[in-house]
This record gives structure tokens, sequence and C-alpha cells, in this order.
């Protein structure tokens, strides 16, 4: 499992548990590279609505999705959102319409698909 560096840097932004966590665990996060930024832009560009920041993907989203969609054969996100709607994707709604489409699952999804027990 692994993380777009992008979700390290909005982690980062908060003092607490988690940001302790993420930089104790930096080779968990995955440096962009030309191709997974060139398709974040291209997702940031067609998905991010300006008028109304707090509508659409922003932040780390397209390049989580970047990475998932640049890596052979194509990663898992992991996401915890409602899918959204054209007016405000989110980035289960963007996956579903990538090209080609991106699968997306929920933390209890990935728990069992993972065989985890507790």
């Amino acid at each position: 499992m692994h993380a777009s560096r992008e979700v390290l840097t909005e982690i980062e932004r908060q003092d607490d548990d988690l940001c302790k966590w993420a930089k104790a665990t930096s080779d968990f996060f995955v440096e962009s590279d030309m191709a997974i930024q060139t398709y974040a832009k291209t997702l940031i560009n067609t998905y991010r609505i300006p008028a109304k920041p707090d509508k659409g993907i922003n932040g780390a989203d397209g390049f989580v999705i970047a990475l998932a969609a640049c890596k052979s054969p194509n990663w898992i996100v992991v996401a915890c959102e409602n899918p959204g709607s054209a007016e405000n994707p989110k980035i289960p709604y963007v996956c579903a319409h990538a090209t080609p489409r991106i699968e997306v699952i929920n933390f209890l999804q990935l728990i069992a698909k993972e065989g985890w027990k507790f």
C-alpha cells in the first residue's frame, strides 16, 4: 500500500498523531513523476470547480487518482466518501469516469480484501 506524496503534504498541516506516523513512515508515500503530474493536472482541470472551491476534487485528490491510474496494473483507490455527482465530483465519481476506470473501495472493504483480523 502506498499514497501520493501530496497526501503527506496535506497531513503535515496538522501536528497530530497521524502526522507523526506519516513522517515516520515516509516510504509509504510515493513521489509524483511526470506521468502522474500530467494525469493529475488533467483531472484537476476537468473536475475542480474554481468558483466553488469546496466542490469537486481538490488538494491531493487528483494525485491520489493519478497515482493509481499510472501504475500497471492500475492500483485500487481507498476513499471513504460518497461518489458525488457531475456538479460535485468526488474521488469515486472521478475514478468511475476515468479511462480506464479505476477501482475504488472504502476502508471496510480494504480490511476484508486484505484479510485483516482484529
